[in-house]
């Protein structure tokens, strides 16, 4: 049995938390013993009903202080629950959970980079210093990455996947964003694919009004977003205030081929997203080239079922449950967590 304690954001979810909750209850479903408890109250989205997991206040800090094997202490811009945290005073056992990013187009600048590596960024996406020097684990959704932190973006959460060999693929491109103001990229993406469609007769879906309701502040508007994922060919995604976004994750988890800014999620050497059905592009340029490239695959040799093949790997590399079960064998390395589970079986 793993005792886990959950300190959310204190008003609202959190993406990287739900990617942990969603881990964590897929692994319980999975028949992986956990005694989960998260303090009240968090409005996530998740298959389960959360409500029999709060604990308030006191009760959860005396849980957390006296069973917990691992605290996780989740981030949401300026929301932080450090206070519970500190009354808890286990930083050992404590992952603390950095879902901040840079915002608005700062992810760009070097100079905020730069202070950043130097621990000297006070802004938002700034590396919260106290924390990292106390905490046992401290995962991070975007770069720079200090020693000893893990790179962390979003993992496949199973309310993204609608897709199943039974939907017909009939929409070529889909390419639709939460917003469109920054990075310019995501509108001029948006404008070059709607030419390059509309010149070589092929479907595609960039507006939320496009015949369809789906509001995507909205469990029923997000269902039907997925469900345009799920009949769509390829997926196109470009980072907003960060470069990990929910459309990255949303593509691949509706067996999408995924055509997206180059991704700068991992270190530069590292293989963890190298699939045959990812293409990347570095600039305008590159993304009108890739369209150009990407249209044989479409018209001659787009082919489901070798995609399916793949899917299951990706599905398998990327899901929530494989995000934490990666926790756990960081834990188990560094002392943390103490028990004895062959964690293969269960990816």
């Amino acid at each position: 049995m793993i005792s886990i304690a959950i300190i959310p954001p204190f008003k609202n979810s959190d993406f990287l938390a739900d990617t942990i909750i969603d881990g964590i209850l897929d692994l319980m479903s999975s028949g992986v013993s956990i005694n989960l408890k998260i303090l009240e109250f968090y409005p996530g989205n998740f298959k389960e009903d959360l409500d029999c997991y709060f604990l308030k206040t006191q009760e959860f800090i005396d849980f957390a202080k006296n069973e917990a094997d691992i605290v996780f202490l989740c981030l949401r811009y300026k929301e932080l629950n450090l206070e519970i945290a500190e009354k808890i005073n286990e930083w050992r056992k404590t992952v603390f959970v950095d879902g901040s990013e840079y915002k608005h187009d700062n992810r760009f600048n070097f100079d905020i980079q730069y202070n950043t590596l130097k621990n000297k960024n006070i802004g938002p996406g700034a590396v919260n210093i106290d924390i990292y020097e106390k905490a046992g684990i401290y995962l991070r959704r975007e770069k720079p990455y200090l020693k000893d932190m893990i790179p962390f973006p979003f993992g496949l959460e199973r309310r993204y996947r609608q897709y199943d060999s039974k939907i017909k693929k009939d929409i070529d491109f889909v390419c639709i964003f939460g917003q469109e103001t920054y990075p310019k990229m995501r509108m001029y993406c948006k404008n070059i694919l709607e030419d390059f469609c509309k010149k070589n007769n092929l479907v595609c879906r960039t507006k939320k009004s496009d015949g369809f309701f789906y509001d995507l502040t909205k469990k029923a508007g997000r269902d039907d977003f997925y469900n345009i994922l799920a009949r769509s060919k390829i997926g196109i995604s470009v980072g907003g205030g960060g470069f990990d976004t929910l459309r990255f994750w949303e593509t691949l988890a509706n067996n999408c081929l995924l055509l997206t800014e180059k991704i700068d999620i991992y270190p530069i050497n590292s293989k963890r997203l190298k699939y045959e059905r990812i293409f990347e592009f570095a600039n305008l340029f590159d993304f009108q080239f890739q369209l150009e490239n990407l249209l044989p695959k479409l018209m001659y040799e787009y082919n489901e079922n070798l995609n399916n093949i793949e899917f299951e790997r990706v599905i398998k590399d990327h899901s929530t449950r494989s995000r934490v079960i990666e926790i756990f064998l960081e834990a188990q390395k560094r002392n943390i967590l103490k028990i004895d589970v062959d964690w293969n079986k269960y990816k």
